[in-house]
């Protein structure tokens, strides 16, 4: 394709290619329309301008490369642009960072660049193959719907992956890491060869995910970042989660529109997709799955490829080492089946004060969804002696079949715990066995690798998800280890994702506000004074927040606004916490928590939020943040107006701006004035999934569907949805999910309901 491009002469026209002509010629400007069949007379022209006007200036590019129409952008607007001036930066292509202006100064352009770099260096290397285009701009872009977009050469980026406050955690430095090396990896994966149709996404999404975790890992000049495969699990997990529902699909998926693609962009195309190329790595060896895909770059470079194309690849090159495996059939069990597997262990000892293992077996069995099967693995098992250190480690096989002994195990002295998949090279539900779970929660705190400890969270926290423990038992356990970690990612997990997701669905409704008031007591009374490091203080801060439920909860947030300072009076003392500040996004969260109040007056909560806004310089989130709290207000009249404008059919707002208000439209406190919209949320959401984009629907549906409302009643709504929107492939597979989690949280809530019968609190967890 050759780019023309007509233009006022003091804008800035930027394209991978070079301009081979530039001239306000009016007579080269109507052979380039006529050549596109578009006559003079009709032509698009800025305002105000005509084709010989002399401030006009007319572009031609040089013919770009083969690639796909998906991956050409057109990005218009006041943008202001850093080069890359690093010392070494010619050794690379030309590299700009593009944003507003007053979004710019939040943009930590060196760190951007130098991690962008080393992804370069590392991929080119990794894929034997030079970075294939003549520019990278990586640009910041207002009100985008998707996280970022592999553009060619021209990544775009929604504004929200910044951090505008004083404290960017560990964490959030990592994951934008983690997003700009996906994205580069994006021009390897999906722009030089590209998948001929969609059931192949996960060529593109997977490999990108897996990629950059490797980069962050392995790329030389990140040696300062330590998180790569701690985030790698957040991303499995999702993919776990998402393989849970009967909704599943195969990694390749079977794609026969364009709306089939839309609902394939999920955990398991990028969650479990990379898990699978992270478990053939430790198959085929990485030398070679690099050799495979080098030659594939080579082979297929600006072409479109299918499944087949890859797998051959890696097979010659799995041939060329003698390794005399069926790559073929192995990856089908992968890639082209659904669901997954479960993993328990049974050990054996001899007993005595120098007790040996005498047999160890792990049994595989299936997940209740899927076109499932057995699967063979590698995985690390890892020992640990009486002190939490690890005595042992071994990699295993597990077979294609329903048991599998050890036998590099026996004769080793017995542990005190084992940890099965350490480090994380498997995939699927790797139970804890009962000894090891007692040892864990007396001594979690002990380990001292960060990954093994997330590991052992995320299983408790799926057995929670699971109803196999109640979320009194979750929320004991984690206050009894959380309060000892020392990793703020595994401290943001905790708080910030899973403490909400159990307390507030798994909890009967009356126990809601006193288990979420205990956790929030605990982290602000017990953890936040103690905790070591700002960016911690900052994290539990937000769990705080995230928790907060009771008007003194509104009462206390209000006071830290006004003082600027965190502080309480615990037994008659008044403790303050210091090196803590109230960034700009705590202060918003915090104003859109106490604009949910019952007993605040409209009129209080408009003063309070606009005294506090009023000299705010991030005037985007400004006004995000007033729509959320006007959208909170516990006012009929407001309600509905905010309810007819986010459920129209053609919203005279943006998606940011619908997103705003449903963030906070439906508060749980406000359950006397949000139970009409609960129905009408039946009633209206087939008209949004028949007349809406995608994106948009999508957000319409995962944050207004009243799924912690979940009761039986509930779900017969949600199962009339099904039946009487037949037609309707996506709202069905979303409905769907649902169901099957408010089933979950109805089992929770009684395994809850249970133990207070049973006058059983205690921590007792059983795989």
């Amino acid at each position: 394709m050759t780019l023309f491009s007509f233009s006022h002469w003091n804008w800035k026209v930027i394209s991978n290619e070079f301009e081979s002509d530039t001239t306000n010629s009016t007579e080269i400007y109507t052979k380039m329309l006529e050549k596109i069949g578009c006559p003079v007379d009709v032509a698009v022209v800025p305002e105000g301008l005509k084709p010989d006007d002399q401030d006009v200036i007319f572009r031609r590019f040089s013919k770009t490369a083969k690639i796909s129409t998906y991956l050409y952008a057109f990005i218009v607007g006041p943008y202001v642009s850093e080069k890359n001036n690093a010392p070494n930066a010619k050794n690379y292509v030309p590299m700009r960072i593009i944003a507003r202006k007053s979004i710019m100064k939040h943009v930590k352009t060196k760190e951007m660049f130098k991690v962008t770099m080393a992804g370069f260096d590392y991929y080119e290397n990794f894929f034997d193959c030079k970075y294939p285009f003549t520019k990278y701009d990586q640009i910041f872009c207002p009100e985008f719907n998707a996280g970022a977009m592999e553009n060619v050469g021209c990544v775009t980026f929604s504004e929200r992956v910044l951090n505008r406050g004083s404290v960017i955690t560990k964490t959030e430095k990592e994951e934008h890491a983690i997003t700009v090396l996906h994205e580069l990896a994006h021009m390897w994966f999906g722009d030089l060869v590209t998948m001929r149709w969609w059931d192949d996404l996960w060529l593109n999404e997977s490999f990108a995910t897996f990629m950059s975790h490797m980069s962050l890992e392995y790329a030389k000049g990140l040696e300062d970042y330590s998180l790569s495969w701690e985030l790698f699990l957040s991303y499995k997990s999702w993919g776990l989660r998402t393989d849970q529902f009967s909704t599943t699909h195969p990694i390749a998926a079977d794609c026969a529109t364009t709306e089939d693609a839309e609902n394939i962009f999920d955990g398991i195309s990028y969650g479990k997709g990379a898990a699978f190329l992270k478990q053939l790595v430790a198959y085929v060896s990485e030398e070679v799955f690099r050799l495979g895909v080098g030659t594939y770059f080579k082979k297929y470079a600006y072409l479109n490829t299918e499944l087949n194309d890859l797998i051959t690849e890696i097979q010659l090159a799995s041939d060329s080492k003698h390794l005399n495996i069926d790559l073929r059939k192995w990856c089908d069990t992968w890639i082209k089946t659904s669901g997954f597997n479960i993993f328990e262990s049974k050990l054996k000892e001899s007993g005595g004060a120098h007790s040996r293992i005498t047999d160890f077996k792990i049994f595989q069995s299936l997940s209740l969804y899927g076109d499932n099967c057995y699967r063979e693995q590698y995985i690390t098992v890892a020992l640990f002696d009486d002190n939490f250190k690890i005595s042992e480690k071994v990699k295993i096989k597990i077979d294609a079949k329903e048991k599998t002994t050890v036998d590099k195990l026996i004769g080793k002295p017995a542990p005190k715990a084992y940890l099965l998949n350490y480090e994380d090279w498997g995939y699927g539900m790797f139970l804890i066995d009962e000894r090891s779970l007692e040892a864990f929660k007396a001594g979690l705190c002990f380990i001292q690798d960060s990954l093994s400890r997330k590991l052992i969270h995320n299983t408790i926290f799926f057995m929670a998800r699971d109803a196999k423990i109640s979320s009194k038992t979750f929320a004991q356990f984690l206050k009894s280890q959380i309060i000892h970690e020392s990793s703020q990612d595994i401290v943001e997990d905790q708080i910030l994702y899973n403490a909400n997701v159990i307390l507030k669905n798994y909890t009967p409704e009356e126990f809601v506000v006193t288990e979420c008031n205990d956790m929030m007591h605990f982290l602000l009374y017990d953890f936040i004074p103690i905790a070591t490091s700002e960016e911690l203080k900052e994290t539990i801060l937000k769990g705080i927040i995230s928790l907060a439920c009771t008007e003194d909860h509104f009462k206390l947030m209000m006071k830290w606004i006004e003082s600027n300072e965190v502080s309480f009076d615990k037994e008659g003392i008044r403790i303050q916490i210091s090196d803590l500040i109230i960034s700009p996004e705590i202060k918003y969260s915090m104003l859109r928590k106490i604009a949910t109040s019952t007993e605040l007056s409209a009129e209080t909560i408009r003063k309070f939020y606009e005294t506090h806004l009023e000299n705010d310089d991030n005037k985007d989130l400004v006004k995000s943040c007033k729509l959320s709290c006007e959208a909170a207000i516990y006012d009929k009249a407001s309600k509905e107006k905010f309810w007819i404008m986010v459920m129209s059919e053609k919203p005279e707002i943006s998606l940011y701006d619908q997103e705003a208000i449903m963030r906070t439209f439906m508060p749980r406190n406000q359950k006397a004035i949000i139970e009409p919209y609960v129905n009408r949320f039946f009633e209206d959401i087939p008209k949004v999934f028949r007349t809406r984009e995608c994106a948009d629907r999508d957000s319409v549906f995962y944050m207004l569907s009243p799924t912690y409302f979940g009761n039986h009643e509930i779900l017969g709504k949600y199962r009339k949805l099904i039946e009487d929107n037949q037609d309707s492939k996506s709202l069905i597979l979303r409905v769907k999910e649902d169901i099957e989690r408010i089933e979950k949280y109805i089992r929770g809530r009684e395994l809850y309901n249970q133990e207070i019968k049973n006058g059983d609190v205690s921590v007792k967890l059983q795989a």
